[in-house]
Parts: structure tokens; C-alpha cells; sequence
């Protein structure tokens, strides 16, 4: 698009026009219920060389959106330090290793015995063997599902095709270059100076970063934080693309420096306004590669062959992960979350075009099948657990941490909570203490996914909906306590309750007094402020209009107020809040090679001072830590302390 003007407002124009585009078909998805990636590729597509043609991608726009998947992946890194990634070997060497290999052999073959060069084969099937970074680390974040066994492994596959992208991209030039060239010697020389890179900047982030980002905490200015996180990101993938490694693969090692310092919480919050902007660029710049004429001629042979990647990648994935031991129900939804192409295969195509390797409609014709694998990927994810259970049928409640967070149709309980921040676990834990059945409704995914991991009977959920509060039995409760923290979404939440069940019992928590006579206009049996005392008074009510005798909840108090708060100690949180808090829990699930297996927990709580273990879930019952005995896999461990120290013990229970 042709600007005139000062220089670089080209660019802008270029830009403004993509974000405008991206704006109005991302909302338009809302209503329809649509994932917002497809509002972004839609975006691109309309906008781009065979659209209305307004946009051609230039080497500045297409670096922006590179930024966006290595902010994308540096968030991915604080979450998984260290420790974590090596108690997740066996899925990024293990499971990734053997999945690369069995499924680029699957579509060489194919391809060879379609009468494509074999070496050609070979390079092709290599890049469909991948899978998309971007969309399946994004998809996995929103809906929650980064910390179940599926997600964590399927984080380590794709960290594991992010080092064969690299091999790959190195090996098309020497593909399409006359010189003999050893491929042993080349992949030798990466791979060394890759592990020299890495404990480099592994060392850097253990030893010089939490000093810097100290003082720059003691100044109090954000903007010197935000652009001391930026710098990190920017210089890791600097550094790796210069190695010859993958900027994204800069990104996650970049934040694994941080993920060993309890500023990561800090740092993820700061970041997330660029990585989701940028990333959503990264999106359009993929849907402008999308040949609209090419779709229009041939879209039904380029959807059965993009439906069929995404089944023979599943099926694929399916056997390589049920052959390292793990669950069918995890092997089939990692298999569905992974079955598509990836945006490495477009930077392969490119490179192999222009080396003379592929012609240019072999080209258009494998980026679309590849796009339409990935246009089905956000439905794919969020899909992932219903078509499971279309096939396995609905997994017993309590079963595994991996259940669906969505509610059941038909369960209900005797208390539902809407919400379940810090009020609402305090009032949940008062009620499992008075043996009253209860369960909670939450729209965070991140704190839903963890307290599902602790036990705690909690559902995923808009408590603003109709059809959510009828599929949790609202008009079967004694009882609704209303926690939500947004006075607006209070509100709303009341009048949905008060539509459905108009005679059951409404406690309304605000954090102020001023939206009390509104709330109670609205149908609130009773509305009652915040403290940690007004969920002492919550309960007293709870217990009363449920027929309980004044004395039980006289008595539990008193229990409470004499254990000095300890059961009321810790929240657990949703993303990005661990810093808020003076105390927070998290569930550590163990895997298989947990440097922890066959510990005890007295041993634990010895060599760490201020961390408190609240017990052990074992197969669905939680355990005390006294009677706990030696650790096994699969426990999860329910930490409690001061965030840093949360974060020491979870590194001594995964990796030492």
C-alpha cells in the first residue's frame, strides 16, 4: 500500500488499517461465539495479496509479528522454570523426539510414493511433523489448560519442534547449494553451540538478573520495569538468533531466566499488553499468506487434504504418546491439540521456493492446507476435552486433575458460589469444616484449573449466564453467595439468579457499602461487605438459613480464631496474582521423574522455612502431610506461603 508522506507512514497506515480490520471482525466472532484468531486470520486474508489486496506484509511489519511469538513464548518460560522443564524431559526428548520422527516419516513416505523427490519428500514432511507454536501455547493459556498433563505435554513436544525447525531451516540451503555438506557436522555444530547458549543465559538469569531487577524494583517506577523486561526478552532472542537458533526459542529461555526470581509475576503482567497485541499481528501476517483464489478453486481438495493432516497427526501423536505410558484421555486430546500444520512450515516454504526446491503452486497449494489445519486449531483446543468424551464417555468426578472445568449438567449442590477469589475460599473452606456440601463458579481459568488440582469442588463458568446457572442446578440450592468482585458483574449475576430461582436464599459479598440499596432492590437476601471477618459473618448466615444451630458456627469460629487464621491462610490464585498477596497455595502436580519421588514431606518443610504444606491429593483424596508417607507420582503437593518461598518449594519438589 503506497503512502506518501513522512517516512515510515506507510507503515502506520499499513498499520492502523490491520489493527481497524482486526477490531471489527475480532468483536464480530463474540457474539457468534467464535474464537478471536479466526477474526485475526480473517483479517489478513481480507487484507492481503489475494484479498483486497490494500497490504503486502514488508520485512518491518512481519519482525513486529515475529515479537509477538517470542513475547508469547517468554511468558511461557516464566511459567516453566528450570526445575520444571526437567521434570518435563521426557516429554520435550521423549514424547517430541519420537513424534518428529514418526510423523515426518509418515508424510515423507507419502509424498515420496506420490512421485515427489524423495529429498524434497523428506524436507516436506518435516515441516507438517510441526505444529503451530503460536496458536497452541495461545489456546492453551485462555482456556485454562497450560497445567493439565495434555497441556504441559504438549508444550514439550512443540519445544522439542522448535530445536527441529531450527535443523530444518539450516538443512533447505544445503539442500538447494551444489557443495557436499555433512549434516552430521552441522547439526553437531548447532546442537553444541545451542547447550553453550543456554547455560550461559541460564546462568545469567540465576546470577545477575535478580540484583538488577532489585534495584530496579526499589526505584517504584514501572516504566523502568516494563522496559527492563523488554530488554531481557529482546536480548535473548537476539542472542539466539545470532547462534543461528530461533528468536522464539531466545523468548522461552529468556524467561525461564526470570521464572527462577519471584518478579516473574510482576513481569508477565507487564508484558501481556505487547505480547497480545503484537501477537495478534502475528496472526493477520499469517492470514495474508493465504491464496484466496487457490482456496476458491480448489477449496474441497484443499479441505480434505487439510482435515487429513489433522487426522493422521492425531492418530500419530496418539500412538507416540500412549507408547512413553501415558493415559488414552491425555494421549487423544494432546494428539487433537497438535494435530495441525505450524507457522514454521511457512518460513520453510519460502526459504525452499526460493532455493529452487518447490515450484509456486506447490507452494500456495501447502501453505492453505497448512492454514486450514490451523484455522481449526482454536476449535480443536477448546474443543479438545467434549471430543474425548464424545468417545470415551465423561471421566468420573474426581478422577484426575484433568477432568473438564466446565460444569456437569445436573450437578448441583446445597451452596453454590459465584465466584471464587479470596472471599469465596475462605467462605469454602469454613464450609468443608462444617461438612456442608458447596460448589463454586468461576470465570478465571488459570485459578479454576488450580483449585480443581486442590480439590476443591469448583466449575468454570460465566455466573452471568442463564444457561450456565441452570446447568449448575441454581433453582435447586439452599443457598447463593454472590463473591464476585466487579459490582457490575454482581449485579447481573443476581438478577440471572433471582430469573431462575426467585425464592432461593441470596448473600450478595461487596467490597464497599455504596452498591448495597441497589443490590438489595435487585433481590439480595442479605448484601455484606469485605474483611476476613465479613466471611465469619457470611457463614453465620449461611449456617442460619440452612437450619443449622447457633452453636456450630459459634463453635467453628472460635476453631478458627484459635488455630490464629491457619485455615483461612493462603488464596489461591488466578494468572498473574501471585504478587498480590502475602500468602498464596498452589497445587504442584508430581511427575514421573520429580526429583521429590520417594521424599517425604517433614524432610521438605525442614529445609525451607516459611512453608507450610496444607496435604497431599492422592487418586482424589486429600491425605495430611503426617500421614502422607513417601511421595509418589501423580501426587499433587498443596503448598502454602510467602510467594518466593512457594517458589523454592515447588523447584525442590520438581527438580532440587
Amino acid at each position: 500500500m503506497a503512502t506518501e508522506g513522512a517516512p515510515g507512514s506507510g507503515m502506520f497506515a499499513d498499520l492502523l488499517l490491520m489493527f481497524f480490520t482486526a477490531l471489527v471482525l475480532v468483536a464480530a466472532c463474540r457474539p457468534a461465539r467464535l474464537p478471536g484468531t479466526l477474526g485475526y486470520f480473517a483479517a489478513g486474508a481480507l487484507l492481503g495479496p489475494t484479498g483486497l489486496g490494500l497490504i503486502h506484509a514488508g520485512e518491518d511489519i512481519q519482525l513486529l509479528a515475529e515479537f509477538g511469538v517470542v513475547l508469547l513464548l517468554f511468558s511461557l518460560g516464566l511459567e516453566f522454570s528450570l526445575p520444571r522443564l526437567m521434570a518435563m524431559r521426557r516429554s520435550v526428548f521423549g514424547v517430541g523426539l519420537l513424534q518428529v520422527a514418526a510423523t515426518g516419516t509418515v508424510f515423507t513416505v507419502a509424498l515420496g510414493l506420490a512421485n515427489v523427490d524423495w529429498g524434497l519428500a523428506a524436507l516436506l514432511g518435516g515441516g507438517l511433523a510441526l505444529s503451530s507454536t503460536a496458536l497452541v501455547s495461545r489456546e492453551l493459556v485462555l482456556t485454562g489448560q497450560l497445567h493439565m498433563a495434555h497441556g504441559r505435554q504438549a508444550l514439550g513436544v512443540l519445544l522439542f519442534q522448535d530445536l527441529f525447525a531450527v535443523f530444518l531451516l539450516i538443512l533447505i540451503p544445503i539442500l538447494g547449494s551444489d557443495t557436499e555438506a555433512s549434516l552430521g557436522e552441522t547439526a553437531l555444530l548447532v546442537g553444541g553451540k545451542g547447550i553453550a547458549l543456554f547455560v550461559a543465559l541460564m546462568l545469567t538469569g540465576r546470577y545477575l538478573l535478580p540484583p538488577v531487577f532489585s534495584e530496579i524494583a526499589r526505584s517504584r517506577s514501572s516504566e523502568l520495569f516494563v522496559l527492563a523486561a523488554l530488554v531481557v526478552v529482546m536480548i535473548a532472542a537476539w542472542l539466539t538468533h545470532a547462534f543461528g537458533l530461533s528468536m522464539a526459542l531466545g523468548g522461552f529461555v529468556g524467561g525461564m531466566m526470570l521464572g527462577e526470581s519471584h518478579y516473574r509475576h510482576q513481569v508477565q503482567a507487564d508484558i501481556r499488553p505487547f505480547r497480545d497485541i503484537l501477537l495478534g499481528l502475528f496472526l493477520i501476517t499469517v492470514g495474508m499468506m493465504l491464496d484466496l483464489n487457490l482456496l476458491l478453486e480448489y477449496w474441497p481438495r484443499i479441505l480434505a487434504f487439510g482435515l487429513l493432516l489433522i487426522v493422521v497427526k492425531a492418530l500419530v501423536i496418539l500412538v507416540v504418546s500412549l507408547a512413553f505410558g501415558e493415559s488414552l484421555r491425555v494421549s487423544m486430546r494432546t494428539g487433537i491439540v497438535l494435530a495441525q500444520g505450524g507457522e514454521f512450515a511457512f518460513a520453510m516454504l519460502a526459504l525452499a521456493a526460493g532455493a529452487g526446491l518447490v515450484e509456486h503452486d506447490v507452494q500456495a497449494f501447502m501453505v492453505a492446507v497448512t492454514l486450514v489445519s490451523m484455522v481449526l486449531t482454536p476449535t480443536m483446543v477448546r474443543r479438545s476435552g467434549t471430543l474425548v468424551e464424545s468417545v470415551l464417555g465423561r471421566e468420573a468426578p474426581g478422577v484426575s486433575p484433568d477432568t473438564a472445568a466446565d460444569p456437569v449438567e445436573g450437578e448441583h449442590a446445597d451452596v453454590l458460589l459465584l465466584g471464587y477469589g479470596r472471599v469465596g475460599q475462605t467462605i469454602g473452606r469454613l464450609l468443608e469444616r462444617c461438612g456442608i456440601d458447596y460448589l463454586a463458579l468461576d470465570s478465571e481459568p488459570g485459578r479454576v484449573n488450580t483449585a480443581r488440582l486442590a480439590g476443591a469442588p469448583v466449575r468454570y463458568g460465566d455466573a452471568t449466564r442463564h444457561n450456565v446457572l441452570e446447568t449448575i442446578g441454581v433453582d435447586q440450592a439452599q443457598l447463593v453467595v454472590v463473591c464476585i468482585d466487579d459490582p457490575d458483574a454482581a449485579h447481573q449475576a443476581l438478577t440471572a439468579v433471582r430469573e431462575l430461582a426467585p425464592t432461593v436464599p441470596v448473600l450478595v459479598r461487596t467490597r464497599e457499602d455504596t452498591h448495597l440499596d441497589e443490590l438489595m432492590a435487585a433481590g439480595a437476601t442479605e448484601v455484606v461487605p469485605e474483611t476476613l471477618e465479613s466471611s465469619f459473618m457470611i457463614l453465620s448466615h449461611v449456617l442460619a438459613l440452612l437450619g443449622r444451630p447457633r452453636e456450630e458456627s459459634q463453635q467453628v469460629l472460635e476453631t478458627v480464631r484459635g488455630e490464629r487464621y491457619k485455615l483461612l491462610h493462603g488464596v489461591i490464585t488466578g494468572t498473574d496474582e501471585d504478587g498480590r498477596y502475602a500468602e498464596v497455595v498452589r497445587p504442584v502436580l508430581l511427575p514421573a521423574r520429580a526429583r521429590a519421588i520417594g521424599q517425604t514431606l517433614t524432610d521438605l518443610e525442614k529445609r525451607l522455612g516459611g512453608l507450610s504444606i496444607r496435604g497431599v491429593r492422592r487418586r482424589a483424596v486429600t491425605l495430611d502431610p503426617d500421614s502422607a508417607g513417601s511421595l509418589q507420582a501423580d501426587d499433587i503437593v498443596i503448598l502454602v506461603g510467602a510467594p518466593d518461598a512457594v517458589e523454592l518449594g515447588e523447584a525442590a519438589l520438581l527438580g532440587g
